[in-house]
């Protein structure tokens, strides 16, 4: 009687179980580089847009679109009654608010902005409109703490999460 050599499964005699690892530990350390890589350019540069973000409010002169009228309602700014603000570099931004022209401090961290120490040289509206938007809009500025920023749009933001200001570059 012969004998019969027991194989496992699939095994046939002089042939390997599978097929050969032809990549090898190469392939497993091109995968880590390769994640290594995507974990850098996500997480590691996200810190370097946010130090950019406040140093994008300084590239325009922005003008009001919208406000916050005090009901929580994003309105319209008024034609004819142009609302500006620029932000200089070193920490003063200004403009006008409608009649009046005014400056305030600010520091920016990430998408935070403080704003402090309003000054306005104080002129009265011809009309009531006026004086209400100018007087939301000041109100508005010195509640935002939280800005996005564009090349196309700069929008503000209270405590509360709800958008306060809406800006575009002005032309």
């Amino acid at each position: 009687m012969e004998e019969e050599e027991s194989f496992g499964a699939g095994e046939r005699e002089g042939q390997p179980a599978g097929p050969p690892d032809q990549h090898g530990p190469m392939l497993w350390v091109a995968i880590v580089l390769l994640g290594l890589l995507v974990f850098l350019v996500i997480f590691v540069n996200i810190p370097d847009i946010r130090a950019s973000a406040g140093s994008a409010l300084t590239q325009h002169e922005w003008q009001l679109r919208s406000y916050d009228n005090g009901t929580g309602a994003m309105v319209p700014a008024l034609p004819g009654t142009p609302v500006t603000i620029g932000f200089r570099q070193d920490g003063i931004a200004g403009g006008r608010s409608g009649c009046s022209y005014y400056s305030v401090n600010y520091t920016t961290k990430d998408y935070s902005i403080a704003i402090s120490d309003l000054v306005v040289a104080g002129l009265q509206c011809w009309d009531q409109k006026g004086n209400e938007q100018e007087a939301a809009y000041l109100l508005d500025l010195t509640n935002c703490t939280e800005f996005r920023v564009s090349e196309t749009r700069l929008e503000m933001y209270g405590k509360d999460g709800r958008q306060r200001l809406a800006f575009i570059p002005r032309t």
